[in-house]
């Protein structure tokens, strides 16, 4: 199942580094801002799916944000506060976010929140048919029943560990998976602090993906969290 892009604003570093690793871990593509200035800049490049934003910040505030952010899209927008009164959230709601939380929050509702603001804004996720037999990615292809990995018709061969770590990847097209998932389902937990497994296969299968005249780079590494099996557009 596809995960979306987040944009986490708030200026406790805390907070930051808390949910974003909550997210990453769970396979989103999340981005930060320490307040609405730096987000409306990060906003002018890259547009998430959903922003998570406080509302006590210095240089520009949360609701002051939300107005800007209101001015030029429809982004599904959670507020957090630690004003926790009727009135705050009504202020916030009427400003243009889609939800409100009060802090301090536990991280699976705000998880919970989040997933259902984007089923109410139309990103449904796509559950996989368990009955598949092949699965597809531009013109790279995983044979459930045999093994076989072909690019542009072209059988490449991989060994079990390339094959193990590719069926990750293809099994989540545009999907991050971040350094410990990999290293976790392909090697086992007890590898997970050892991310030079992980560089060197990533690179066997860029090499053999590669070689095989494939059209489009299909493995992206996102700096810091992990790796993504991008379709061509």
């Amino acid at each position: 199942m596809r995960k979306n892009n987040i944009l986490i604003v708030d200026d406790d570093p805390i907070i930051i580094k808390f949910v974003k690793a909550n997210f990453i871990a769970d396979g989103w593509l999340v981005t930060t801002a320490s307040n609405g200035q730096e987000a409306l800049r990060i906003l002018n490049q890259n547009i998430p799916d959903i922003i998570v934003l406080d509302v006590l910040m210095p240089v520009m505030d949360g609701m002051e944000t939300c107005i800007q952010v209101r001015k030029q899209s429809s982004i599904p927008i959670i507020m957090l506060s630690a004003k926790g009164s009727s009135f705050d959230k009504i202020q916030c709601l009427k400003l243009g976010a889609d939800d409100y939380l009060t802090k301090p929050f536990d991280i699976d509702e705000l998880t919970a929140r989040v997933e259902s603001v984007l089923r109410r804004a139309g990103n449904k996720n796509i559950p996989r048919n368990e009955d598949v037999k092949c699965l597809k990615c531009g013109d790279i292809s995983l044979n459930l029943d045999n093994r076989q990995v072909t690019v542009n018709k072209r059988e490449i061969k991989l060994t079990p560990i390339e094959l193990a770590l590719f069926q990750e990847l293809i099994q989540n097209p545009d999907k991050v998976l971040d350094h410990r998932y990999l290293l976790s389902k392909v090697w086992g937990p007890e590898y997970i602090q050892d991310k030079a497994y992980l560089h060197v296969f990533i690179s066997h299968l860029r090499k053999k993906i590669k070689q095989s005249n494939a059209k489009s780079e299909y493995i992206l590494t996102i700096p810091g969290i992990g790796y993504m099996l991008k379709p061509p557009r």
